[in-house]
């Protein structure tokens, strides 16, 4: 698990960087004895799904997380950010316009980012935000696949040993399958069932397809019930995520009562949590990494792929003004 906490640059002057270090160490010791008081006996998961901390986590629920293919929702990632990040845009928005809106979203990114180190999934998301604010603050909105091409040359000037990491990998290949696959997938599969669902399940899809032959090489398994199991669990991690950390936070400035609804409701959703990773781990998994398999892992990314070239390709081209 590749972490690099801004405290821990060996440029910065001695002093500075202990004193990042010190503040970093007792917002997250302070943090972490909020989820304990507040989230009961779901404090172990709240706290892998807020702080990345999995030390106390239990190994037969993390088994149950990649047998049934929804490790990744289990592990920081951009989605985790992502939802910091609208949740506070959202937030702000309401109350002071949408042009601070995104500088505090953007500035609670980077706190967060530092807080819990600068893992690779959490610096794609950061990025890929501030790209996307960008644009738009410019004038010059673009599509995913090209602010993620450039989010992603940033990142290896910035970050050049997370090419090393297999997350790295993973999180941009999710995101390359969703953003050339969705916009297309999207409209076909709405034909025949509701756009709320189509959405997410072609998500899903294109994740997995694009991301299959790297976890069946890295992890030597590859879960069939991912995508299923993600639609069903996504939603229940993330209110479990948003409530453990809604409630700690609410315990920190003095609402200690909060454990009196934040506690049994922890619990619930961490029991409904298990109880569905459990259920969806008893689905096949792949294990063979022969070459037979990997290229048939690899062949829904190639058939994907190749009507949204097409679809890209269609479009008029333009000179830049």
């Amino acid at each position: 698990r590749e972490q690099l906490a801004v405290g821990d640059d060996p440029g910065l002057p001695a002093t500075i960087a202990s004193s990042i270090r010190a503040i970093r160490s007792g917002a997250l010791r302070s943090l972490s004895e909020s989820i304990y008081r507040t989230a009961g006996a779901a404090a172990p998961i709240v706290l892998a799904l807020t702080l990345g901390d999995t030390d106390s986590l239990d190994p037969l629920l993390s088994a149950r997380f990649r047998r049934s293919g929804t490790l990744h929702l289990l592990a920081l990632s951009g989605m985790h950010l992502g939802v910091i990040i609208a949740i506070v845009r959202y937030a702000v928005g309401r109350l002071a316009g949408r042009g601070l809106a995104d500088l505090v979203a953007l500035a609670a990114g980077v706190v967060y980012v530092v807080l819990v180190g600068a893992r690779p999934g959490l610096v794609r998301a950061l990025l890929l935000a501030m790209m996307a604010i960008l644009s738009v603050r410019l004038d010059r909105p673009r599509p995913l696949v090209e602010l993620l091409a450039a989010t992603f040359l940033l990142h290896v000037m910035l970050f050049p040993g997370h090419l090393r990491s297999v997350g790295f990998a993973l999180s941009y290949l999710s995101l390359i399958g969703i953003s050339l696959v969705v916009p297309t997938a999207g409209r076909a599969i709405g034909r025949w069932i509701p756009k709320a669902v189509a959405a997410p399940l072609g998500a899903g899809f294109a994740a997995t397809a694009w991301t299959a032959p790297v976890a069946l090489t890295s992890f030597g398994m590859l879960a069939t019930s991912g995508i299923i199991a993600s639609m069903v669990m996504g939603p229940l991690v993330l209110v479990l995520m948003v409530s453990g950390a809604a409630s700690a936070s609410l315990d920190l400035v003095g609402f200690s009562r909060i454990v009196t609804v934040s506690v049994p409701l922890a619990e619930a959703l961490a029991s409904f949590v298990d109880r569905s990773a459990h259920i969806f781990s008893g689905a096949p998994v792949l294990r063979s990494q022969s070459l037979l398999v990997l290229v048939l892992v690899t062949l829904p990314a190639l058939a994907t792929l190749a009507p949204c070239l097409r679809e890209i390709y269609r479009r008029p081209h333009v000179g830049l003004p």
